[in-house]
């Protein structure tokens, strides 16, 4: 009996009480199989019984995944319809005698029954689970953690349950203001920080970037593409960024084009993921993706001496290092009496301006750790720095081996 029978089902039941039946027996012994099979069907078979039966466990699976990569459903509908379709002529498809595939009779409404599923197993609290997750939160609170059970607890909800947990966290914590704040592509927790922490400059890791533009089209049909936006990701130049965009339109199928100018060139998810938004961050904020495997290695290799005591005393030595490619002629006096420009050795035709009262420079290296090469070269060659007439004359040059500089606070 059915639980509510006034309700109009789309599809009827799939109950037919279907007196088809395929009997199989095996005895001891013997490699013979005897089979009886039943051919006494109440029902229609073939394309029209298709819509009636199990999507394959492939299938599910596939769907499964690509919902967690946060697809949309619509999205996922249009790639399995036209994966069922294949190549072949859409009459030989409308035609009696082509058997279907049973991925063509998806509905969106399959789809969001296995997205319900999926949020069935992963939130879910039972009756009495306060009572624990209230124990648990006063064991840690009293050991002076309670950053990351919050973050835990609220992974996989909406943005009303995220907000909640942010807003709790901000009165535990109103001295703690992030500046910065690096996540996947997960929309709720976006809305969720926007309000709760208005003034956090949001970052998407790379990693999730990418993998969320490779679900919109073939790398294998579109192998250059897939280079191509690759390296367009990390690009910091804004001139360089704009003319590979060109050239990733010209060779981007239209589904796609549309699919970037919609959800990643707006102007509030670029300065996200752009690498051109990323050219002031110190050595320490130079992670591009939340993977842990990567951020754990990030911070142990300095707390196990990789690479030096310090990744920050590694790069100043490596600074030093390079600073010697860089020659007198390549230093000029700039339009104040303290500014100086050096020619790029990396980059034919281009020049930074150092400031050696400000002491700073316009390269992208310096903010790693207020300290770069230019700087570094322009102490060594010209030991009275700051002195704007000591250009050209050769008296002024530093021959002993290079100093042991010390970065400023």
């Amino acid at each position: 009996m059915l639980k509510n029978p006034h309700w109009i089902w789309k599809i009827a039941s799939k109950q037919s009480n279907c007196q088809c039946f395929l009997k199989v027996k095996t005895y001891h012994n013997t490699s013979v199989v005897l089979a009886n099979y039943t051919n006494a069907h109440n029902h229609c078979i073939g394309n029209t019984n298709l819509p009636y039966t199990h999507i394959s466990k492939a299938t599910r699976e596939w769907i499964a995944g690509r919902l967690g990569d946060c697809v949309e459903p619509k999205y996922l509908l249009n790639r399995i319809h036209q994966d069922a379709m294949g190549n072949e002529d859409k009459l030989y498809f409308e035609s009696d005698s082509h058997l279907h595939n049973r991925n063509e009779f998806i509905t969106l409404a399959d789809i969001l029954r296995i997205q319900k599923g999926i949020r069935a197993e992963t939130i879910h609290l039972d009756s009495d689970d306060a009572h624990s997750i209230q124990k648990w939160v006063a064991k840690l609170r009293s050991q002076g953690h309670l950053l990351w059970p919050a973050f835990l607890l609220a992974s996989n909800n909406e943005t009303e349950t995220l907000t909640f947990y942010l807003k709790t966290l901000c009165a535990c914590h109103p001295d703690i203001h992030p500046d910065y704040f690096m996540l996947d592509c997960d929309q709720s927790m976006i809305n969720a920080l926007c309000i709760v922490y208005p003034l956090v400059f949001l970052l998407l890791c790379w990693w999730h970037v990418l993998h969320a533009w490779q679900q919109h089209f073939s790398t294998t049909a579109y192998p250059e593409l897939w280079e191509k936006l690759k390296a367009w990701i990390r690009v910091t130049d804004t001139d360089t960024f704009n003319s590979m965009k060109a050239e990733i339109f010209v060779l981007a199928p239209q589904s796609f084009h549309e699919y970037l100018g919609t959800y990643w060139l707006t102007d509030s998810f670029l300065p996200m993921w752009s690498a051109a938004y990323r050219t002031k961050h110190s050595i320490f904020q130079d992670i591009n993706t939340n993977m842990i495997t990567e951020v754990y290695h990030h911070c142990k290799r300095q707390d196990f001496g990789f690479k030096g005591l310090s990744i920050e005393v590694w790069k100043h030595k490596d600074v030093i290092l390079h600073s010697q490619s860089i020659m007198l002629n390549d230093i000029e006096a700039g339009n104040k009496h303290h500014t100086f420009s050096i020619i790029s050795c990396s980059q034919p035709g281009v020049a930074y301006t150092v400031d050696m009262i400000a002491y700073t420079c316009n390269c992208p290296d310096f903010p790693l750790i207020n300290f770069c090469k230019h700087v570094c070269a322009f102490q060594c060659l010209f030991p009275r720095a700051g002195d704007a007439d000591s250009i050209g004359d050769t008296s002024t040059i530093a021959t002993p081996p290079l100093p042991a500089l010390s970065m400023p606070n």
